[in-house]
């Protein structure tokens, strides 16, 4: 059964009545949740992260401003004008912690589904460079002409990836936490009884340069499934991704707390450059 966290939804979560030390700086008491699904869970600062929808309407605002501008200069330019479907999800935690997914392990290993492939290839024409598509040079005072109009009315500062920096934080905290140590500790352990496989976490085993993938036609090899079954059988037995998952959310909501003044500035900046953008192209921009 899949669970969302919610704060709001106290009747999913037990708060833990102990907390663990490490070293000499007492850990928060975690939550205790089980049977986390993480491609939906839903963390304290991923509501304040700008989402993948909000992301793409603030690039094609400035993609028109820069368009215009070198209108102006007598270029015809026009870039990314279609981004193609935004992620439905404004952010995602899936294998955050390592793979859970054994039937997906058993038939890919860590590669990309046939489906991912097709995003993976969308997002490299997206990315294209204007020079590598034959279209002219713009202007060099284009995009700090169109980030100044978009960007009009923010606080000074504005870092659009100010919450992601704070999740960064969580995650780090999360990994040295010595009740994630200890479910690492275990998922080692249990690798190594599964196929002698000897990497010291899940982030490293997926990253093994031996599975450097080639593209949707060339499949994973064997070895890499093994692997990667083992993974998330491994992750699944000893827990690990339900303990990382609630610890990280201990110390999201920590952040949230010690931060809420300055992500409260975000929040109004954010509204600010979104409400610009929906200005520029004429339409109201994302809810999320």
């Amino acid at each position: 059964m899949s669970i969302r966290m919610s704060w709001h939804l106290a009747a999913l979560i037990v708060i833990s009545g102990c907390s663990a030390k490490r070293g000499d700086t007492l850990e928060p008491p975690a939550m205790v949740v089980t049977g986390i699904d993480t491609a939906t869970l839903s963390l304290p600062l991923d509501p304040y992260v700008i989402s993948p929808a909000e992301f793409q309407f603030i690039t094609q605002a400035e993609n028109a401003l820069t368009e215009g501008c070198a209108r102006k200069f007598g270029v015809a330019w026009s870039f990314h004008a279609d981004l193609g479907k935004a992620d439905t999800k404004p952010v995602r935690h899936d294998a955050q912690w390592g793979s859970t997914d054994e039937p997906r392990a058993r038939q890919y290993g860590y590669d990309p589904t046939p489906e991912e492939w097709v995003e993976i290839e969308r997002q490299r024409r997206t990315n294209e460079s204007p020079n590598d598509t034959k279209i002219s040079p713009i202007p060099e005072s284009c995009p700090a002409e169109a980030r100044r109009k978009l960007y009009e009315g923010v606080m000074p500062n504005f870092d659009p990836n100010y919450p992601s920096v704070l999740s960064y934080e969580a995650e780090s905290k999360t990994w040295a936490d010595s009740r994630v140590v200890a479910k690492v500790t275990a998922w080692r352990k249990c690798m190594k009884l599964a196929g002698g496989f000897t990497y010291p976490n899940p982030i490293k085993a997926g990253a093994d340069p031996a599975w450097r993938s080639e593209g949707p036609n060339a499949p994973a090899s064997e070895r890499e499934k093994s692997v990667a079954t083992a993974d998330a059988q491994c992750n699944k037995k000893v827990g690990l991704s339900d303990t990382a998952a609630a610890v990280d959310a201990t110390y999201h909501q920590e952040l949230v707390d010690k931060n809420r003044p300055q992500l409260a500035a975000f929040e109004r900046s954010k509204a600010v450059v979104l409400g610009n953008a929906a200005a520029i192209l004429g339409r109201p921009g994302p809810t999320r």
